[in-house]
């Protein structure tokens, strides 16, 4: 039987709708120096962890010890946030898309392993906050993705059952948190770090572009 067209579209933050990666990369390779002093590959280990909170890739760099990785993630968080107000910016169609489906009476929401209260202000300052119907970050759940419990959150805030929705991200937890969801899931190509491994994965949608999100919402 086929399957009734999504009206909801659960989204990914970083390397979904906003491009964040390379700052990410930077400023984490500089934190861990400045607080460990150890010199790392900061995009080879965001990359390896690509999908957890930054306060489990802290925990993992400073192997368990509570105390250094919350002055790491302090010092993170500071610089990055700094910077990501001169050099984060939505991709290409993400603005365009978004808006033509909200237009077309598709809810949208935010699915983020970052802070709620960092997620949306780098929304904010993309200029989609407006767009969206819910945001669901790190400190609203206590399970983060691949669990689908910020999947479940966000639908339980719309109002909307799995069924209705898709879950669009850029990494295999996006992908996983949909299927314990229950939720159809397509995986975001055009941010994707490893698009091979996302394929593996068998997602539902493979998007190469923003604007494909426009085909699964006729």
């Amino acid at each position: 039987m086929a399957r009734a067209t999504p009206h909801c579209l659960l989204l990914d933050h970083d390397d979904t709708l906003v491009a964040t990666f390379a700052l990410r990369s930077r400023v984490w390779a500089r934190a861990v120096l400045d607080v460990t002093g150890a010199a790392i590959d900061g995009a080879e280990e965001l990359a390896r962890d690509m999908g957890k909170t930054v306060e489990a890739t802290a925990l993992g760099r400073t192997a368990g010890d509570a105390a250094l990785a919350a002055e790491l993630v302090r010092v993170y968080r500071e610089r990055y946030f700094a910077a990501s107000a001169r050099e984060v910016a939505a991709f290409p169609g993400v603005i365009e898309t978004l808006t033509a489906l909200r237009a077309r009476g598709v809810r949208l929401a935010v699915v983020t392993s970052k802070l709620r209260t960092g997620a949306t202000m780098e929304l904010e300052r993309a200029e989609l906050a407006a767009l969206m119907d819910a945001v669901i970050g790190s400190e609203d759940v206590q399970q983060h993705k691949p669990h689908p419990e910020p999947l479940l959150a966000a639908l339980a805030l719309l109002g909307e059952p799995p069924a209705a929705a898709v879950m669009v991200g850029d990494t295999p937890a996006d992908l996983l948190a949909a299927r314990a969801a229950g939720v159809r899931a397509a995986a975001a190509l055009w941010g994707a770090l490893d698009a091979p491994l996302l394929r593996r994965h068998q997602p539902d949608y493979l998007l190469d572009r923003p604007a494909s999100l426009l085909e699964l919402c006729p």
